[in-house]
This record gives structure tokens, C-alpha cells and sequence, in this order.
């Protein structure tokens, strides 16, 4: 029997094995609609169980009661979808305030002048039409009655009067008012201010000299019980002993005043002096420091009367009527005190820094204010300025500044209801003083010296360094040398502000670099001392007199970081008392101050005098873009750790001078020949006699040889060119089918660009294309004969009357708008 074929209903029920699967029977109900009253009794039932359920829950004391008490006292904000709106905050300059009204005041400006060519196109309309026969001609004028001689067409100059003759209002029209405060800008003056450690110079920027101050107030002294050590720091403990020809012991002097420290600095510059001397065969007599030992030590004074006496000093004694009522003294009124014992000298400015000393000050206010009564009483008394709100200042600010000093600056300034301020960095100010647009800036202040280069006007960030020593530290080395070569007043103290003067006018007067004058010379000096009278010495100095400005360049001399010296600046530095916190972004926490690759590399000892040739050509053919630019503020590679914060510059001035022009001219070494042969000295050290002969010798002494070459990168191109060609060999030789040519690693490419280096760039310098292209050197002399200690304060009186400080005055509402945002759009440089 044949079996029948399955049919597809049943194929599809059955299971792989064969077997059928039972097929689901159908609900006869689905499909069909539910009546109404089905679903009206299960809404009902729901409503109902509803009911039960809340009764239930309000009989336990779980009910949820509404009210209108809000969960928080802020309205939740609805989020915002970021696709429908987008932001141009402050990517418009017509966003920025200061540039708005710039633009408006420059618009109305422009509008004054449209009105005023259109009122004379009228006036020559009406001049040229016929005369009546009835009349004379008169001259054609407005309805005031004045003539078009009287019209004045001068843009910049406009001072035509706006004022009401009956109320003197000024007309409210937009272009009144501006040109009634361009008025009142003219009739403003403005005084120039350069704040420094010892002295504060001001005047006003029309006139042709500033005036100088001693920047030190006296204030009473609640601690009259105080003394302090002789100056400089004779150190008797130390005494050491050196037998002579008959075996006695004899006690070594020098070593028994000052320390081992300070006679093997001073043999270490008297080794150069001789050989200086010897170069250029100048002969030094035997003998010299013993005879002038003897001679000072045989010196008896000469008393002075006083009616001999010229130049007598009127000390200003505790009972003197004229500061009975005083409660502070300024200037030199406080230099006068004969007994310091009911006042105390304090100086708001120590080391080119607001002072921070906890012996002198307690509090930021406390300083400022000293600051205020020194500035209130100089301008007062001396330039008879009583309004404050008629006068702007410009004020004169170091080139690496700390930002919080410099807004407490402006702070001050605008508390004080001046009109409004500009600020202008130290070598800018003395580029403009003596009227250059390139240089290399060496300012040699009181207690700090800075070096910085100048590109058009503009201050090169990289190349800004500042050093922790300037003429005080001087003038300390001085005093010790002629206090070892027996100085006839025994007495002498330099912690006394008499002696202090006294020494600082000898240094002031005799030393010299002048190598011919050096000899032994006699010299006399008049010792003024309240309480005492006045004596004539007189004294022999030989060396001491070249010795000890020759510190700029063996800075070991000066114990900067000495602890047992009183020229110690690195306790102050390293103190952990602030009275000002330091400067940091809003947004990262981080120190915003500006920042600079010679002063991060003068402090850690890596410059380009202490490397080779060959390691200095490889850095520049390696340099990165960012390396490049010297202009790049705040890079993170600039930075000072915190230890390099802590640490004393004491970098020698030749050194400093080629690491300044060297990091501007990184991205192009052509421009070191510009700066070298512009290289301008400001400050009180720069009169000392032939200081821009011995700057020249040091730099020559010390440039490495390849920074002297004016062509540079005809130097580096050709050892690239040479560094490239070896690599295609290398790989080419070294090539292999599957990867093609080899690549060389860093290490192999390191090692292949020194031994390139060292094999061809002795033969590159000395042959005949380069070895005449060398970059001389020339110091700039002060224009006009000015004193270069007033060229910084001329600068800014020349910057006050350029036409683009009309945009840059800082008023009190800006600062009260924006605080130090104001420097990112009112200041000449990048703040």
C-alpha cells in the first residue's frame, strides 16, 4: 500500500523528528467588541478600589497633602540646547568698553570736523556772491559777528567755547561733551614718577629735569632701646695666624676683619686687575698697598670750624620746634634727624620690591601708606600741587615686575584723585629718553641691575633679565677695602645714615675703570656727624678705587649669599613673610607673573658663555618654533620652580649682557650685530669713568666665538645641508627591499649631527669667509649730555607726550569697571 503524500499544513506542524505538533484552538471571543456596560463597571470597580486604597492610606497617616511650599530657594533652570544659540563674547572690539569709546570719541572727533568744513564751504559760498549798491561790502562773517579768521579749523587743536554765555552749561550734543573733556584733557598736566630703592625721582613731563628725593620717611620709634652692629661686619672671632721670616706667629689681617670668603673673592679680581694692567702695559709700583696702609694709619684729622665750613649740614634735633608736632618726616628732612632714637627710618622699596621686611613693616596698608605721605608731602611742598585731580601720572615700573605690586601702584595712585595713570617699563623708558629704537639696555640701579633688549620700541620678553646686586653692593665693597687699606675715621659705620652718605660720595667721586689713573692717590674728605665737629682727613687709595666697581663682573665679592654678611640678600628673599600674596590666574591658580628664558637661565647657570661652540650650534639647529619666538609670554618651560624663586641672580654683567642678546636674536642672529653695537647704560654706575671700555674688553673676553659671527646661519645652513645629505647616504646604503630605506632614530641622528659638528665647524669659522664677520661692540653714550641717572625719568616724560597716551590713560572708573583687566588694552605692552 503506497502512502500518501503529506500535505503543507502538516508539513509545517511537524517537528524535525517527525512528529506533528497539536494545533492551538482559536478563543472564540477574540475579534468581538466589548459592550459598553462591561467597561463602565470595570471603570467603576477601578474607581471604587481607588477609593478604598486612599481611605486606607489616609487612615495609616501616609496621605500625600499639596501645598504651595517650594523645595528650594532657587528656580531650577531649564537646561539649554547648545544647537540653537551661539556666542561672540568679546571677539568684537566694538565689545571691549575702552575701545568702544575710543571709536566713539574718534567719531566724534570726525563729525566736529565734517560740520566745521561744511560751515566754511558756506561762509565761501556767501564771500563770493556780488555786493548790494546800497552798502558796503563788509568781511563775511557768522551771526556772532565773527569773520572766517576767526573760525578756528584746527582738528587737534579746537578750543572753541561751547558755554552758555547766560547759564556756562555745556550743550548737551554728544559732540560737546566730547569736545568740553578733550578741553579739560588739554588743560590737565602730567607728572612722570620712576620710583627706585634709594631715591624717588618726579617732575613734570614739560619740564627739562626731573627732581631727586631720598625715598625713606622717618616715623616715631616705639622701640627706642634698639642698637645695631657696626658696618660693615668686623669679624673678630675668625683670626687666623701666618708666621713671618722669624718663625713668630703674626696675625693675617685681612682675614681677621672680613672673613676668608671676601679676601678670596678680592684676590680672584686683583689676579684679573694685574693681568688687565699687564695687557696693556701699565706699570704698578711695588709695594702700593703697604704704603698707602701706612700712610692712612699715620693720618691725623683736621678740625673745621664752623664758620669755615660752606657746606655745614642744620641737623634737625628731637626738641626743635620745626617737628615738635611731627609725626613723620620725608626725604631728606629724615636724612637730618641727628638722633634717630625718636624716629625710625623705614624705605617703602628694597631691592626694586615693595619692602617686606617684618623689623619695618606689618601690614600692606602700613606700607602704602608710607608710600602715600612720601608722594603727598614731595608734591605738595616741593612742586605746589594741591589739586591732584587736575594731573595724570605716568609711572615707570620694572621690567620684570611683580603684577601685584604694580596694581597696588595704580591702587594708590587713583585713591589719591589723580585723573588717571599710564605705566611704561624701565628700558622702554630709557629708549625713548635717549631717543633709540633698538638697543641693549643695561640699567645699573641702586640694588638690582636689569638687561633687556629693544626691538622697535618694544621690550623682547626673553631677553629680560634682572640681577641682585647694583650700586649699594658697591659701595659696601668699597668700604671694605679702604677699612682694610686703614681708613683714617676709624669710627666709620655705614649703618648710619651720615657714614652711609659719606662713603657713597667717595665711591660717587673716585672710583673710576680707567686703568690709566690707577695709583696711588691722595684724596681728603670732610666727616659731617651730628654732635661732633667737623674734620678734614685725608687718605691714599690705589686699587680699591677699580677693585671694587669691578664687582659687576666677580658679583663673589658682594656675599650675596653669605649669611654671616651684611650684604646678605638671600635671607630677605628667602623669608617666608609676605605682605602681599602673589600674583596668580583666576582660572588656573597658577603665578601669572611675566616670565622670561634669561632670567630662568641665568638662575640655574645654563647660559651661552659657559657651553662649548659645538653644543651651542647644535641647540640652535635643534630649536623648536616655540624656542623661536622670543617674544612668547608665560610658557611653562620659563617658569621658576620654587627653589629658582628662592635663589640670588648673581650672574656677572658680561654674561648677562650676552644671554640677553643672544635669546632676542634666536630667531634671527643677524640682529645680535644691531644690538651689540647699541648696547646703552643707564643708572648711577654708568658715570663711572671708561665703564664702556671695560664692557667692551668683557664682552669680547667672554662671547663664545660663534656668537660673534654676524652670519650665523650661513654657518648653520651648510652644517644642515651636510647633516641632511648624510642621512640620505646612510639610508640609501642601508636600505632593505621589504621596509625600503632605513630611518634613523633620534639617538643615531644625535650622534651623527655631533660628529658632523665637530669635524667641520673649527675649519667653518676660521676660514676667510667668516673669520672678518664679527660683530663689534659699542656702548652708546647719553644724548645731549644727560645724566644717565635721569634718562629712565626722560623716557617717560617723552612717552607722557607722545599722541597714543591719549589712549592709554587708566582713569578710576576703568579700574572700578574692570580692575587689572584694564593693562590688557591700556597698557603699551603685553600685560
Amino acid at each position: 500500500m503506497s502512502e500518501q503524500p503529506t500535505t503543507s499544513n502538516e508539513a509545517k506542524n511537524s517537528t524535525p523528528s517527525g512528529t506533528a505538533t497539536p494545533v492551538k484552538k482559536k478563543n472564540p471571543l477574540a475579534g468581538k467588541k466589548v459592550s459598553e456596560e462591561i467597561l463602565l463597571k470595570r471603570k467603576l470597580g477601578r474607581i471604587k478600589a481607588a477609593e478604598n486604597m486612599a481611605i486606607k492610606i489616609k487612615n495609616s497617616g501616609i496621605e500625600k497633602v499639596e501645598n504651595k511650599l517650594i523645595n528650594s530657594l532657587f528656580q531650577p533652570i531649564p537646561l539649554i540646547n547648545q544647537k540653537n544659540y551661539y556666542t561672540d563674547y568679546l571677539k568684537k572690539d566694538d565689545q571691549i568698553i575702552y575701545l568702544r569709546k575710543r571709536k566713539e570719541m574718534f567719531g566724534m572727533k570726525k563729525g566736529r570736523k565734517s560740520n566745521l568744513e561744511k560751515q566754511q564751504e558756506k561762509l565761501k559760498s556767501e564771500s563770493v556772491a556780488p555786493p548790494t549798491p546800497s552798502a558796503p561790502t563788509p568781511l563775511v562773517g557768522n551771526s556772532k559777528g565773527e569773520t572766517p579768521m576767526d573760525i578756528d579749523d584746527d582738528d587737534d587743536d579746537d578750543d572753541d567755547n561751547e558755554m552758555e554765555e547766560n547759564g556756562g552749561t555745556v550743550s548737551g550734543t554728544p559732540a560737546a561733551v566730547a569736545q568740553d573733556a578733550e578741553k579739560r584733557a588739554k588743560s590737565l598736566r602730567t607728572i612722570a614718577i620712576h620710583p627706585g630703592s634709594r631715591n624717588i625721582r618726579i617732575g613734570f613731563v614739560n619740564e627739562a629735569y626731573p627732581k631727586t628725593f631720598p625715598n625713606v620717611i622717618a616715623i616715631p620709634n616705639h622701640d627706642q632701646a634698639t642698637t645695631h652692629e657696626t658696618l660693615p661686619r668686623r669679624r673678630n672671632s675668625q683670626k687666623s695666624s701666618s708666621q713671618d721670616t722669624n718663625g713668630n706667629n703674626t696675625e693675617d689681617e685681612d682675614a681677621l676683619l672680613f672673613g676668608e670668603k671676601f679676601n678670596n673673592a678680592k684676590k680672584m679680581v686683583q689676579r684679573d686687575f694685574k693681568e688687565r694692567m699687564r695687557f696693556y702695559k701699565r706699570r704698578i709700583l711695588p709695594n702700593s698697598n703697604e704704603t698707602v696702609k701706612n700712610f692712612n694709619n699715620k693720618v691725623r684729622s683736621e678740625i673745621i670750624s664752623d664758620l669755615n665750613d660752606p657746606h655745614k649740614i642744620d641737623w634737625t634735633n628731637n626738641n626743635d620746634e620745626s617737628i615738635k608736632d611731627k609725626s613723620y618726616l620725608v626725604g631728606e628732612n629724615a636724612l637730618k634727624l641727628a638722633n634717630n632714637q625718636r624716629f625710625k627710618l623705614r624705605y617703602p622699596i628694597v631691592n626694586g620690591k615693595f619692602n617686606e621686611n617684618p623689623n619695618d613693616y606689618n601690614s600692606p596698608t602700613e606700607l602704602v601708606g608710607d608710600i602715600q605721605l612720601i608722594l603727598s608731602e614731595i608734591l605738595t611742598k616741593e612742586f605746589s600741587v594741591d589739586n591732584f585731580q587736575n594731573f595724570n601720572i605716568v609711572l615707570v615700573i620694572p621690567d620684570l615686575y611683580d603684577k601685584t605690586h604694580v596694581e597696588t601702584w595704580i591702587y594708590l595712585i587713583l585713591q589719591m584723585n589723580f585723573n588717571a595713570i599710564s605705566i611704561i617699563q624701565e628700558t622702554m623708558a630709557a629708549t625713548f629718553g635717549a631717543g633709540v629704537s633698538q638697543a641693549c639696555v643695561v640699567d645699573i640701579g641702586a640694588q638690582t641691575t636689569s638687561v633687556s633688549c629693544i626691538d622697535e620700541g618694544m621690550v623682547i620678553n626673553d631677553s629680560r633679565i634682572q640681577l641682585d646686586y647694583g650700586g649699594d653692593d658697591i659701595t659696601k665693597a668699597f668700604s671694605k677695602m679702604i677699612v682694610q687699606s686703614g681708613f683714617p675715621y676709624k669710627e666709620f659705620d655705614y649703618g648710619n645714615v651720615h657714614d652711609w652718605k659719606l662713603v657713597n660720595d667717595l665711591k660717587e667721586k673716585f672710583s673710576t675703570f680707567e686703568d690709566a689713573n690707577i695709583a696711588v692717590q691722595l684724596y681728603d674728605f670732610i666727616k659731617r656727624k651730628p654732635g661732633s665737629k667737623t674734620e678734614k682727613f685725608q687718605f691714599k687709595v690705589f686699587d680699591e678705587v677699580m677693585l671694587s666697581p669691578m664687582g659687576l663682573f666677580y658679583p663673589e665679592i658682594f656675599e650675596l649669599e653669605d649669611p654671616e654678611s651684611d650684604g646678605n640678600k638671600l635671607q630677605t628673599k628667602q623669608s617666608k613673610f609676605r605682605l602681599f600674596s602673589k600674583s596668580s590666574d583666576s582660572y588656573t591658580g597658577k603665578s601669572n607673573n611675566p616670565t622670561s628664558m634669561g632670567q630662568k637661565k641665568s638662575l640655574t647657570n645654563d647660559l651661552y658663555v659657559n657651553t662649548p661652540d659645538e653644543e651651542i650650534v647644535k641647540k640652535l639647529i635643534l630649536m623648536d618654533n616655540d624656542d623661536l619666538n622670543p617674544n612668547n609670554s608665560n610658557l611653562k618651560k620659563n617658569d621658576l620652580t620654587h627653589d629658582e624663586e628662592l635663589k640670588i641672580s648673581h650672574t656677572k654683567l658680561d654674561f648677562a649682557i650676552i644671554e640677553s642678546i643672544t635669546n632676542a636674536c634666536k630667531h634671527d642672529l643677524g640682529n645680535c650685530k644691531k644690538f651689540y653695537e647699541n648696547i646703552l647704560i643707564v643708572g648711577g654706575v654708568a658715570k663711572t669713568p671708561s665703564i664702556d671700555l671695560i664692557v667692551t674688553d668683557r664682552i669680547n673676553i667672554w662671547r663664545p666665538q660663534i656668537l660673534s659671527i654676524s652670519n650665523v646661519y650661513e654657518i648653520l645652513k651648510i652644517l644642515n645641508e651636510e647633516f641632511e645629505q648624510e642621512k640620505s647616504k646612510i639610508a640609501a646604503n642601508s636600505g632593505n627591499s621589504e621596509e625600503g630605506q632605513h630611518k634613523l632614530d633620534d639617538a643615531e641622528s644625535m650622534k651623527l649631527l655631533t660628529s658632523i659638528i665637530k669635524r667641520r665647524l673649527p675649519g667653518i669659522v676660521e676660514s676667510p669667509q667668516f673669520v672678518d664677520q664679527l660683530n663689534t661692540i659699542q656702548v652708546l653714550s647719553p644724548p645731549r649730555d644727560i645724566d644717565p641717572q635721569i634718562l629712565t625719568w626722560k623716557g617717560a616724560a617723552v612717552f607722557a607726550r607722545l599722541k597714543i597716551v591719549q589712549e592709554l590713560w587708566i582713569t578710576k572708573s576703568d579700574w572700578d569697571l574692570l580692575g587689572n583687566r584694564a593693562l590688557h588694552y591700556k597698557a603699551l605692552f603685553s600685560y
